[in-house]
């Protein structure tokens, strides 16, 4: 009888960015596989734009060993706008994770990396007082990708110009 070989995986759920994720990783006897599963949410409100700019330095100093210096300019210049209050409220925008997609594939040489995030921003707070009478913004929906999945863009609602008008697909600039 030969060997068997060690096969393992290990699920995980999550919240990144306010957003409940579930992930599963698979070791094989090639290498390893990791699926960041697209999942419908539950109503969230999201995270502040203070408390995001705080997680992400708090994840890369958790990597590097210091906090980013640019962060801090980053925060520092939009604290000081939101002083102002002819100008933005950081209190009233958020930002939430609709959905996210993550699959590396390990296994060959060439390995696989695809990858869609569908993120919301809240951003009633961002057009100043003054100009509210004139226009408003209620969100900005921000979709990034380097999948071809149908079923995953169709799950997480991600839609190229090419789609609606119903053109040939391009792939530049895409």
């Amino acid at each position: 009888m030969a060997a068997n070989n060690l096969n393992a995986a290990v699920a995980i759920d999550f919240s990144l960015i306010g957003t409940s994720l579930h992930a599963m990783y698979k070791k094989e006897k090639e290498g390893y596989k990791i699926l960041l599963i697209p999942s419908l949410q539950e109503d969230s409100e999201g995270v502040s734009f203070d408390q995001l700019i705080k997680d992400i330095k708090g994840m890369v100093s958790g990597v590097t060993g210091s906090e980013p210096a640019n962060m801090d300019e980053i925060g520092n210049t939009l604290k000081s706008a939101a002083d102002d209050p002819t100008r933005i409220n950081l209190d009233e925008v958020r930002v939430k994770l609709n959905m996210a997609y993550l699959y590396i594939d390990k296994t060959t040489p060439e390995g696989i990396l695809e990858y869609a995030f569908n993120i919301n921003i809240q951003t009633t707070g961002l057009i100043p007082a003054a100009l509210k009478n004139i226009i408003t913004v209620d969100h900005l929906g921000i979709a990034v990708w380097n999948t071809e999945r149908a079923q995953i863009l169709n799950k997480m609602s991600i839609a190229k110009i090419e789609d609606y008008l119903g053109l040939p697909d391009t792939q530049e600039g895409a």
